[in-house]
């Protein structure tokens, strides 16, 4: 029935959770391709293009707005 339906009560609003995820792409580049053998893989930031055969990494992080509880 129209107007029947009750509205979200205040406790209830508050329950959310918000979820915040960050994504970062890396070109890897070899200890052959620096140069550098002590220096090992190296990570530079992505820039949209990738040849064949070059590796890549992506390094995702997620943050919420308060701790988990049970």
């Amino acid at each position: 029935m129209p107007g029947s339906a009750t509205g979200v009560l205040k406790g209830e609003a508050s329950s959310a959770l918000r979820l915040s995820v960050t994504r970062d792409l890396w070109r890897l580049r070899t200890p052959q391709q620096t140069g550098n053998a002590r220096q090992g893989w190296v990570r530079e930031p992505w820039t949209g293009t990738t040849k064949a055969g070059e590796e890549a990494w992506m390094q995702v992080q997620s943050r919420t707005d308060r701790d988990a509880t049970t």
